[in-house]
């Protein structure tokens, strides 16, 4: 391994192991289903070496939508980064590119999770197949409705009691799990003690906990019939009751990808 991958990793592995305000949700789904790429072949996964960085879609065949709080602490290595695609398999298969650069909402705030949304332009742009798509994203202003059946996939922890920080912890195959969105009021009484902000996020998952998005898959995508609206952000724990996971509402940033895009 090469010290500037080396350095890169040491970096997320100690981020990893420090006690954090908030549950970034980097790695975990909690009560999922393994599942074929082929249901989700818009999902891909972001690596530095065989570490987990993050979950993230692919909204057109050279970009990739993610969460601000998967690049922050790596700024100025994201040209190490592998994004996979097509493959259910995190470590083989399916088309691997590397990032040409990459771009934060710009009023991001890592202390509050807001504006959790982030870009990433490829060397090379994927090529579609059935496996590799893109997904779509609804339009400027959409917000998802409570009770909305939505989708979340990824590659992370499934006990939240794993260390992260080993490679080895994380499983090979995609699972997935379904989450309902939550209304707003009901989320923000859940966590009263914490900023929640009802025009850029929300809430999905089980008031008994038990399935979840959680520690995991962060800058993943959650998926509402064909159309992305939402990414993983944050939460407190890991499929506890009470605790939904926080998701960006990729509907109120259309404007800004577009133009990113441009």
């Amino acid at each position: 391994m090469n010290l500037p991958i080396l350095l890169a990793i040491l970096c997320l592995t100690a981020i990893a192991s420090c006690n954090d305000r908030f549950s970034v949700r980097k790695r975990l789904i909690v009560g999922g289903d393994k599942i074929d790429i082929g249901k989700v072949p818009y999902q891909v996964i972001v690596q530095l070496g065989d570490m987990v960085v993050c979950g993230g879609s692919m909204i057109a065949p050279s970009w990739i939508l993610l969460a601000s709080h998967c690049l922050w602490d790596i700024r100025g290595y994201e040209h190490l980064l592998e994004i996979r695609a097509g493959s259910k398999n995190r470590l083989h298969g399916g088309e691997v590119r590397t990032v040409k650069w990459s771009t934060l909402h710009p009023k991001y705030d890592r202390v509050h999770l807001h504006h959790d949304i982030a870009l990433l332009f490829l060397n090379h742009p994927m090529v579609f197949g059935d496996n590799v798509k893109c997904i779509r994203i609804p339009p400027q202003d959409y917000m998802p409705r409570a009770m909305d059946d939505g989708f979340v996939a990824g590659w992370g922890l499934t006990n939240a009691d794993h260390d992260r920080t080993k490679a080895s912890n994380y499983p090979k195959e995609l699972l997935g799990v379904k989450l309902p969105v939550l209304g707003f009021k009901t989320c923000n009484r859940w966590y009263n003690n914490y900023t929640l902000y009802q025009d850029t996020q929300f809430c999905a998952g089980y008031p008994e906990g038990k399935r979840d998005a959680c520690v995991g898959d962060s800058g993943g995508p959650y998926v509402v019939g064909r159309q992305q609206v939402g990414i993983v952000s944050w939460g407190l724990s890991c499929a506890k009751p009470r605790q939904p996971g926080v998701f960006t509402d990729v509907g109120m940033y259309r404007n800004w990808i577009e133009t990113t895009m441009q």
